[in-house]
């Protein structure tokens, strides 16, 4: 999973420099992302349309 700063301090998740830049698989944002593995995380919040 790719997930930005932004989106790692809202939800608590860990955050490292190793990963790619982007796109956040939640916000979209194209930003620098860590990359965890989504099993080591609770589920994200999204957004409802």
């Amino acid at each position: 999973m790719f997930y930005c700063r932004k989106c790692a301090d809202k939800n608590g998740w860990p955050w490292g420099l190793s990963g790619s830049y982007g796109p956040c698989e939640i916000c979209k944002k194209t930003d620098t992302c860590t990359d965890v593995p989504s099993h080591k995380l609770p589920a994200p919040k999204r957004k409802k349309k």
